[in-house]
Order: structure tokens, then C-alpha cells, then sequence
């Protein structure tokens, strides 16, 4: 199957076939700029599905080291993102998010107020199961990109929300919840799976969405919900992703893999959705469903990689891990007895501190299942009622030195990423986002 583009009135019509063979080569060296993305003058910059670096570490200084009993203060409550579970992304004096709208689903943009300054349609409403949207939107130079449930992946203008471009990606090898990346940029290229027969990874020019490369592995698979890292290691640029099955290291200039091995051994490892962390020759991915925390060692050459530890009590489905110092932190095994979400196993989850290069355990602290993000020398751990802990964590000890709870509404799970930036905390639950203030006077 030869995908349908649907093309923007700035371009008229593309032919996309997917065919590793006819990759072009970079001839612009856009592909070599770093890993981080550069800020524009001014304002709160978190331009993508956990921050500028991909690692969720907030780059903020001065915040609250301890929060009073209360809590911080609730700046205010902003609604209209619609129902869902994408995070969000800040540039530009702006916030983006998405949600479902009925049929549709929308990506969405406020001021840094909440009021609303545009909402624009992006394919067909993911309803079942866990309905609503999924992936992040992505800032790059004045546009804004997002993949749909149903793979329906499109630009838009930030200040206006007109549409620029959008391809509808093929969906032979979708996962039983639709797409949920949130796509990275690598220079003039926008990079996600395809998880098709005819391309595994693919590479959009960012200003057309035509195609620049596109990746075949070397075992077909489903994709998963992973948002992928570029990083730098022993001379070259590696972008490190994950499948259903396989974890993957790919030459970002031109869609090669370099290795590709199976990442769990586990019959039933149905959701593969936290980023690979990197850690400076060891890759650190985290499981549910009895998968565990692993380790993947990679060669000095950076065409081979191994497993080198596993922890098996810890194992984040969807909420990260955090690495700071050599440690890794990261929530407790994600499991569903008799295969249905439990409340009381979410209840009396664990966050783990691991030692990166060995694996072994230094504690593990019942603060139940969450998501995990970092700023100022803090994690900031998010269950899945809504509970926010600002904790105080290092090898020795885990001290929580602060509380929220979020006024929900709505009783479905918060599994979205918190985020921190600019003296805010901003946490996404269903139509409604709640923005904290967190820095230090």
C-alpha cells in the first residue's frame, strides 16, 4: 500500500513511495546540528514530548525546595484540551496540546494565560480502547507537528494553526492503541515509525512532508508508543528507537541500521511506550508486564549492542525513568492481574532507584505507580490519581518534601507526563490542564 498524502495549499501533490532503495543522501548537513533543540528568544521552551534534550529533565533553577502543606499555588485551571492523555509542549509564548472533540481529534494552543488561540483537526478520534488522544506536539521554528491516533501526521502554522501539510501513514503494523509517538526533528527532517513493511522509520522534509529516507528492518514488527532519542556516541549520530519487540539503532542521515536486537523475552510485554535514557554507551529502557528495567551495552563502534542487566521488580509501561548521577528512577513493574487495570496494585506501586551501570537496586519507596520528570535537583512523581510528590531522592534515601492532588474532575487515570518549565507546573488531565506555580522567591 502506497499511502495517501493529503497536501496543504503551499503544496500541491506528492508521490511518496516507500522504498529504502531511493533514499537521498543529506546533502545540507541540517542532519549533524546537536541533539538539543535551541530555544527561541523569550518565554518558556519545552518544545517537544519531554523537553529540549529528551530526557524530561527541566532545565529551570531557583524552584520550591520543599512545598508548603497546601501545596504550590494553583495559578489556574485551563480547559478545552479535550479528552485524552497527550502532554504538552510550550514555545513561542504559547502552549500545545491535543484531545478529542466528538469524531475528531485536535490539536490545540492557548497563551501562556489559557486562553484559547486556535484548535485545529487532525484526523479521526481514537475511542477504544483507552479513548482519546495520545502523542505531543512537537515546536520546530514556527510550526507545529502532530501524529493522530489514526497516523494521520500534519503541520501547522503556531500562531495561526493553519494547515501546511499532512500524510496519512500506512497502518499495517499498528498497535493495538493507534500511534503514539510524538515525532522528533532532526534538522530539516521529522522522524517517526511506520512500523509498514514498506518502511520501518521514516524521514519527512519538515517544510513538505515528502519523504527523505525511509528505514527497513530487519525483522518486520508492530510499533510501539515510543518516542525516540538522537544522541552522540564514539563519533556518530545514532537514533535509538524502540518496537514492539526490537530495540534499534538507525543512521539518522540515512535511514541504515546499524543493529537491531530483541529488547524482552516476555509473552506478554503488550505496551512498549517509555523513551529509551541514554547513558553514555548504555541504553536504559523500562518495561511493563513483567519485562522489567534493562541495559543495553553498545559497542564503541556503535553497530552492535548487548544486554547487560535486568532488574525484574521495576518496569514502567508508559511513566519513564529519570536519570541523574548514575541512577536511574523509575516506577515498579507494571502489571494487570487477570489482564484488567487494578486499583489497588496502582495504589501500592513503588519508585526505584537503580544503579545505571549494574542495575542494582538502592531502595524502592511506596509512593504508588507514576510518571517521573526532573527539575532543580528534584523528581516530581505523578500517580495515576492525580497525586503529585516533589521528593527529595538520591542513593541513600527517598524523602518526600512536598504534596498535591490536582482538583479533578474527571476519575480516569492521570497518566500524562507532568511537565516544569519557567517556574511552572503544568499537569494534563483529561480536558483540563493545571498549571502550578513553583518557583522559589
Amino acid at each position: 500500500m502506497t499511502p495517501r498524502m493529503i497536501i496543504g495549499a503551499a503544496v500541491a501533490s506528492l508521490a511518496w513511495p516507500l522504498c529504502a532503495a531511493n533514499a537521498q543522501p543529506r546533502q545540507d548537513g541540517a542532519g549533524r546540528r546537536p541533539t538539543p533543540a535551541t530555544a527561541p528568544a523569550g518565554g518558556p521552551f519545552w518544545p517537544q514530548f519531554n523537553g529540549p534534550r529528551g530526557d524530561n529533565r527541566s532545565p529551570d533553577r531557583d524552584l520550591l525546595k520543599n512545598w508548603p502543606q497546601a501545596g504550590p499555588r494553583l495559578i489556574g485551571t485551563y480547559s478545552g484540551c479535550g479528552a485524552g492523555f497527550s502532554s504538552v509542549s510550550l514555545a513561542d509564548g504559547m502552549i500545545f496540546t491535543a484531545g478529542n472533540f466528538g469524531a475528531d481529534e485536535k490539536v490545540v494552543a492557548m497563551d501562556l494565560s489559557g486562553a484559547p488561540k486556535w484548535t485545529a483537526p487532525n484526523g479521526k478520534a481514537w475511542t477504544s480502547p483507552w479513548g482519546g488522544s495520545r502523542s505531543t506536539p512537537t515546536y520546530n521554528q514556527g510550526t507545529v507537528y502532530q501524529l493522530g491516533a489514526f497516523g494521520r501526521l500534519a503541520a501547522f502554522d503556531a500562531r495561526s494553526g493553519k494547515e501546511a501539510w499532512a500524510v496519512d501513514l500506512p497502518r499495517d503494523g499498528l498497535s493495538q492503541g493507534g500511534f503514539a509517538e510524538s515525532v522528533l526533528i532532526d534538522g530539516n527532517n521529522v522522524l517517526c515509525m511506520l512500523g509498514s513493511r514498506e518502511g520501518f522509520i521514516v524521514a519527512l522534509d519538515k517544510k513538505t512532508g515528502s519523504r527523505v529516507w525511509t528505514c527497513q528492518a530487519k525483522r518486520f514488527d508492530h510499533v510501539s508508543y515510543v518516542t525516540p532519542v538522537l544522541v552522540q556516541y564514539g563519533g556518530k549520530r545514532l537514533l535509538i528507537h524502540a518496537s514492539y519487540r526490537y530495540l534499534l539503532a538507525v543512521d539518522p542521515e540515512n535511514g541504515k541500521v546499524l543493529w537491531q536486537l530483541q529488547h524482552n523475552d516476555e509473552p506478554h510485554c503488550s505496551v512498549v511506550a517509555s523513551s529509551p535514557v541514554w547513558d553514555n554507551g548504555r541504553i536504559l529502557m523500562t518495561f511493563g508486564y513483567g519485562a522489567g528495567t534493562r541495559a543495553f551495552q553498545v559497542s564503541p563502534s556503535g553497530t552492535e549492542a548487548k544486554q547487560v542487566w535486568k532488574h525484574d521488580a521495576s518496569g514502567s509501561e508508559h511513566g519513564g525513568a529519570i536519570l541523574d548521577k548514575g541512577f536511574l528512577y523509575t516506577a515498579s513493574n507494571y502489571v494487570y492481574p487477570g489482564g484488567t487495570w487494578s486499583e489497588r496494585i496502582a495504589r501500592e506501586g513503588k519508585l526505584y532507584c537503580l544503579d545505571s551501570a549494574t542495575g542494582a537496586e538502592k531502595w524502592a519507596s511506596p509512593i504508588g505507580r507514576c510518571s517521573v520528570a526532573w527539575a532543580d535537583g528534584r523528581l516530581y512523581c505523578l500517580d495515576e490519581f492525580g497525586k503529585m510528590s516533589l521528593i527529595e531522592a538520591s542513593p541513600e534515601k527517598c524523602t518526600i518534601v512536598g504534596e498535591l492532588t490536582i482538583p479533578r474532575k474527571e476519575k480516569t487515570y492521570t497518566l500524562s507526563h507532568p511537565v516544569i518549565i519557567g517556574g511552572r507546573l503544568y499537569i494534563r488531565h483529561g480536558d483540563s490542564l493545571f498549571v502550578y506555580d513553583v518557583k522559589a522567591k
